[in-house]
C-alpha cells in the first residue's frame, strides 16, 4: 500500500444521523488453544486428628494413567510442644477415572489417626516410568493444597499454626492459624508481635503461589487489603486482630500476609516494613459464597481491587472464575445511565482458577462511585437467545477527573471541514489491552462506531459485518480546546498476527436491527500484531 499505511485517512462528509446507544458493545471473533495437562486439587476443610479425609480433584490427564499424592507436614518444625520431632504424613499411587467435559477425576482416602496436629501439604503430581514396575519418577504436572489438622475432638491442645515464622524474635509477627472459612463469612485475621503497642499493620490476601514474583505483583494488588493496629497484650507479646469480608473470594487457597510499615505511614498502599508474618487458608463454598443452586452451585466470578482512577484513563477489569475456560462474561462499569462494557473470555488458569481481562475506556463514565459488574453470558447470538447467566458479582471504585462525555446524544450537523484523526498506534502483540486515541471536530455526545479488521489491503469505506476483528460504539467525548477527543478500549487476545486497520465514523442505523452503517466523517490508522 506504499506509504499509505503513514498516513490517516480523512474522508469529506455528508449530513448524518446517530442514535442513542450509552452502553459500549465489542463483539470480538476469539479463538481458544488446546488446554495444557493439569491436576488441580479440592480445597480440604480443617480436618481433626483420626478423621477419614477424602482427597480429590480433577486433571486433563488420561482416564487410566496414575499419579501420585504426597501428604506431609507444610513445615518441618515440631509443632507438637513435646519436643519428640515426630513427623507423620502419607503417599500413594492412585488411578485416574473417567470424568466429563474434558476433566477426569481422582480420588485418595487419607487416615488421618497416626497423624500429629499441625498443618499438612498435600501434592499430587504426574509420574513418568512403569508404576507397575516400581520404576517411575514425578512428571512436571502438579496440584496442591494445604489443610490443618486438629486435635482429636475432646483433646486438649492446639494445631500449630499455618506457616509458623520466628519464636517471637524482635519485631516477629505471628499469625494464629487460620480455619477454612465459607465465602461470604467473616475471615478474622490475629496473631501476636513483639513490635510496639499502636504500630500500624497492613494486613493483605492474595492468592495462593509458589511464583515469588506471582506473590509480589499480587502484593501490590491484593484480594483484600487492610490496616490495623498492634495492641497491649500479655505474657507472650502484643497482639493484632482484623476482620476481613470475603464475600469476592473465590473458592480456594490463599496467602494472608500481615506486615509493619515502612516510616510507621497509614493506609493500605504504605511500603511493607521490615517483618512479615504470612499463613495459607482455605476458603470454601459456603451460604453467602454465590447464592445459586442447581447447575450453578459452587461457581463463583471474583473482581479484583482497583485502585482510583481518573476519567480518560484506560481501566483493565481483572479477576478469577472456576468457570471453564472459553465462558464469555459481560463486563460492565458505569453509575445508573451511563456506563460502558463489553464481553470477554475467560482464559484457563491452574488449579481450578481461571482468569478474565477486560480494558475499559473510562472517558465517558462520570465521577464519583462506580460499580462493576461481571455476569456469565449464556445462549447463541445468532440464534438471538443470548442472555445474562445467574452467576455474577458486583464491586466499586472510585473514579476521579473531570466528566468528558454528555448525558445525551447530539446529532451534529456535519459540514465538509469535519475530520476525523486518529493518533498512530505502533506494533503490538497479542494479549496487549490499551487505548486507541484521536481528535475530532465532532462534538461531545457524536455516537461513533469503530471497527478494528485484517487489513483487506485497500481503504475501506465502510464497516464489514463478516470479517474478523473488534466492532464496537462509543461517543466523541471533551478534549483540549483544540479539538475534541475520540478514544476506544482495545484487547488483542482475541486477534491473530497480521496487519490490522482501525476505522472509525459517525454511527448511522439502528443497532436492534442489525442495519448499523458508518456515516462521514472517517479516520484510520494501521497497526501490526505480533
Amino acid at each position: 500500500m506504499g506509504t499509505m499505511k503513514d498516513q490517516t485517512l480523512i474522508y469529506g462528509s455528508i449530513i448524518a444521523v446517530g442514535i442513542v446507544a450509552v452502553v459500549i458493545c465489542v463483539g470480538m471473533v476469539t479463538g481458544f488453544s488446546v488446554a495444557k495437562p493439569f491436576i488441580s486439587v479440592d480445597p480440604i476443610g480443617d480436618k481433626n486428628v483420626g478423621d477419614q479425609v477424602t482427597i480429590s480433584g480433577t486433571t486433563g490427564l488420561p482416564a487410566g494413567a496414575r499419579i501420585l499424592v504426597e501428604v506431609y507436614p507444610s513445615v518441618y518444625a515440631d509443632q507438637t510442644g513435646t519436643g519428640s520431632g515426630e513427623f507423620s504424613g502419607a503417599t500413594g499411587t492412585i488411578t485416574i477415572a473417567n470424568g466429563t467435559g474434558g476433566a477426569n477425576t481422582w480420588s485418595f482416602l487419607l487416615d488421618t489417626a497416626p497423624f500429629k496436629p499441625m498443618e499438612y501439604l498435600v501434592s499430587v503430581s504426574s509420574l513418568k516410568g512403569d508404576t507397575s514396575k516400581g520404576d517411575y519418577t514425578k512428571g512436571d504436572i502438579f496440584g496442591s493444597t494445604r489443610f490443618i489438622l486438629f486435635p482429636a475432638s475432646g483433646t486438649a491442645g492446639t494445631a500449630g499454626t499455618s506457616r509458623p515464622s520466628d519464636n517471637a524474635a524482635p519485631g516477629g509477627i505471628l499469625i494464629d492459624a487460620i480455619r477454612d472459612t465459607p465465602a461470604g463469612d467473616p475471615l478474622v485475621v490475629s496473631g501476636r508481635t513483639n513490635l510496639t503497642a499502636g504500630t500500624d499493620l497492613i494486613v493483605k490476601v492474595i492468592p495462593s503461589s509458589t511464583d515469588s514474583a506471582r506473590i509480589a505483583s499480587d502484593y501490590q494488588n491484593p484480594e483484600i487489603a487492610a490496616v490495623t493496629k498492634v495492641v497491649e497484650g500479655s505474657g507472650s507479646g502484643n497482639r493484632f486482630s482484623v476482620s476481613l469480608d470475603t464475600g469476592h473470594l473465590p473458592v480456594a487457597e490463599h496467602i494472608v500476609l500481615v506486615s509493619d510499615v515502612k516510616g510507621n505511614a497509614a493506609g493500605i498502599n504504605s511500603l511493607p516494613g521490615s517483618f512479615t508474618g504470612s499463613a495459607m487458608f482455605n476458603i470454601i463454598t459456603g451460604a453467602n459464597a454465590t447464592g445459586k443452586s442447581g447447575n450453578d452451585a459452587g461457581q463463583y466470578i471474583t473482581i479484583d481491587p482497583v485502585s482510583d482512577t481518573t476519567t480518560g484513563d484506560l481501566l483493565i477489569v481483572t479477576g478469577s472464575t472456576n468457570l471453564p475456560g472459553g465462558t464469555i462474561l459481560m463486563v460492565s462499569v458505569g453509575s445508573p445511565g451511563i456506563g460502558s462494557g463489553s464481553n470477554t473470555a475467560v482464559s484457563t488458569g491452574t488449579g481450578g482458577v481461571n482468569r478474565y481481562s477486560l480494558p475499559i475506556d473510562t472517558a465517558i463514565l462520570k465521577p464519583g462511585t462506580q460499580t462493576i459488574t461481571v455476569t456469565t453470558m449464556l445462549g447463541d447470538v445468532s440464534k438471538g437467545d443470548y442472555r445474562p447467566g445467574t452467576v455474577n458479582r458486583t464491586a466499586s471504585f472510585t473514579l476521579k477527573g473531570t466528566y468528558l462525555g454528555a448525558d445525551t446524544q447530539v446529532q451534529p450537523t456535519i459540514t465538509s471541514n469535519d475530520y476525523i484523526r486518529l493518533d498512530t498506534i505502533g506494533e503490538r502483540s497479542i494479549g496487549d489491552q490499551f487505548l486507541i486515541t484521536g481528535t475530532t471536530s465532532l462534538p461531545v455526545g457524536t455516537m461513533l462506531i469503530w471497527q478494528v479488521m485484517p487489513d483487506p489491503g485497500t481503504p475501506p469505506t465502510g464497516i464489514n459485518l463478516t470479517t474478523k476483528g473488534i466492532m464496537a460504539n462509543a461517543p466523541v467525548t471533551k478534549g483540549d480546546s483544540a479539538a475534541n477527543r475520540v478514544s476506544l478500549a482495545v484487547d488483542t487476545g482475541g486477534l491473530v498476527p497480521g496487519e490490522y486497520i482501525v476505522l472509525v465514523g459517525e454511527m448511522q442505523g439502528d443497532p436492534a436491527k442489525r442495519d448499523i452503517t458508518m456515516g462521514e466523517p472517517k479516520g484510520s490508522t494501521y497497526f501490526t500484531v505480533k
